[in-house]
């Protein structure tokens, strides 16, 4: 059995849509200030599940591959991660200064579950300044 979409429902997805994309460009008129803050909020976005973390700190060519990765907003909501393991915390292990606008910054990532640690990842962000604003655009 296929459920049809009344107007109101149409309407709604549409009104949806519009929010999104006005969030989206808010979103682009601010930006990290340190490559520390970058780092911090790319974090947090793995802690709470939250792409939007994400988005926010990538620079335009990564934020095209995070949409087709995890969808329209409106689609997936951009929660990723899973229930388990979680994010216990992260730290910076090793920062590589490549220029005044560069940096690689590797960070180590402690997950649990409810039976206790299960182990680390790592990954490295490339930074870079972009204006004022510091954006991850690479991740390795």
């Amino acid at each position: 059995m296929q459920l049809a979409l009344t107007e109101h429902d149409t309407n709604k997805a549409e009104q949806n849509r519009g929010q999104i994309l006005l969030f989206q460009q808010v979103l682009a008129e601010f930006g990290a200030t340190t490559p520390e803050q970058a780092v911090q909020l790319w974090g947090k976005g793995i802690q709470y599940r939250n792409g939007v973390y994400h988005y926010f700190v990538a620079a335009e060519n990564l934020r095209e591959k995070l949409i087709t990765a995890w969808g329209l907003p409106e689609e997936s909501y951009w929660n990723i991660g899973t229930s388990s393991p979680w994010l216990d915390g992260f730290e910076i292990i090793e920062r590589k200064i490549v220029s005044a606008k560069k940096q690689k910054v590797k960070i180590k990532y402690y997950w649990l579950t409810s039976t206790g640690p299960a182990g680390a990842t790592m990954e490295t962000l490339t930074l870079v300044k972009d204006g004022a604003f510091w954006q991850v655009t690479e991740i390795n």
